[in-house]
Order: C-alpha cells, then sequence, then structure tokens
C-alpha cells in the first residue's frame, strides 16, 4: 500500500498550511491566532490557503505536522531562535488489514536561518518527547523515524523516548 504524505509549512506566527499528498491543502494554526502567513492578515493569504478537500487519514497527518511545529515554533521563540523558514514533511505506512492504522511515520523537520543546531534539536526532541499530544497518540501504534535538516544540512538526532505501542511515557 502507498504510504500517505502531507507536508507542513510555516506561515508565521502559529499559522501553517498543509499540503497532502493527493493534492489537499488546508491552514492550520493554534487557537486565538489571528494573523497569517508573515504576520499578514488572513484574506491576504486565502488565495495560496484556500481549502482544497484532505483524506481523513491525511488530515491526522497535518495534525500532526500542526502540533509538533506549533510546538516548535514557540519553543525556538522563546529561546530566541527565529526561523526564516520551517516546514515539516510527514509519511506514514498503513497496516495491511483493516482498520489500516498508521505502523510507522516518518518527519522531516526542515529549517532554514541563523539557528543554533543545539536548539533546533532541543525544540524538535521537547515537541516529540513531551508536547506533542497527536504524536504521543500515534506512537502507540507506529514507530517513528525522525530527520532533522538545518540550511539544506542533516543534524544527527536519534529519538530518546516515546510512549511504547500501548504504554505511556517512561
Amino acid at each position: 500500500m502507498a504510504a500517505l504524505a502531507a507536508t507542513v509549512e510555516w506561515r508565521g506566527g502559529t499559522s501553517f498550511v498543509a499540503r497532502t499528498g493527493s493534492g489537499g491543502r488546508l491552514e492550520i494554526r493554534a487557537s486565538g491566532e489571528v494573523q497569517g502567513a508573515g504576520g499578514r492578515a488572513l484574506d491576504e493569504v486565502a488565495e495560496e490557503t484556500a481549502p482544497a478537500p484532505v483524506r481523513p487519514k491525511e488530515a491526522v497527518l497535518a495534525g500532526l505536522g500542526g502540533c509538533t511545529g506549533v510546538d516548535v515554533v514557540s519553543i525556538l521563540d522563546k529561546m530566541r531562535q527565529p526561523a526564516e523558514a520551517f516546514a515539516v514533511e510527514i509519511e506514514a505506512e498503513q497496516a495491511a488489514s483493516d482498520p489500516k492504522v498508521f505502523t510507522h511515520l516518518r518527519l522531516v523537520y526542515r529549517f532554514r536561518g541563523a539557528l543554533e543546531p543545539a536548539r533546533v534539536l532541543r525544540a524538535v526532541r521537547l515537541s516529540q518527547e513531551k508536547y506533542c499530544g497527536v504524536l504521543a497518540m500515534l506512537a502507540q501504534t507506529a514507530s517513528v523515524e525522525t530527520r532533522v535538516e538545518l540550511n539544506g544540512e542533516e543534524l544527527e538526532y536519534e529519538l530518546a523516548r516515546l510512549p511504547a505501542r500501548g504504554g505511556a511515557l517512561s
């Protein structure tokens, strides 16, 4: 079975646009956020972010990208590490039989800007291990593979802990 995919791109603040492998598109933002891309009013970016139908499981992947994306951007902001650009690419493999849950997730975090690599890695780690509830839920059935890139260079990253299948964080 073909992998499902979504790419979630940061638009400024805590606003993101998700594009799915089937061509779906939706806007994601943290509650209370009223600005869009780069602080522009949402109607200014409406055309480039206009919703297009999204398949249900692709919406879950978009939700995962938005959840971890908001975490990472917020953490980097608190560290005074402003990114120029940021995106999360997600691919998921599914079980062969019903209910066809996700069995493996691949997340690629891509950053551009004058960021300290250690702080980027810490932000991703905190999101994955502590804050992102969507990832914690999906990790109940899926293994997780993560790659982190800064300005086109891969950073060494090893996911220390996620909930074991059927278990809670240790």
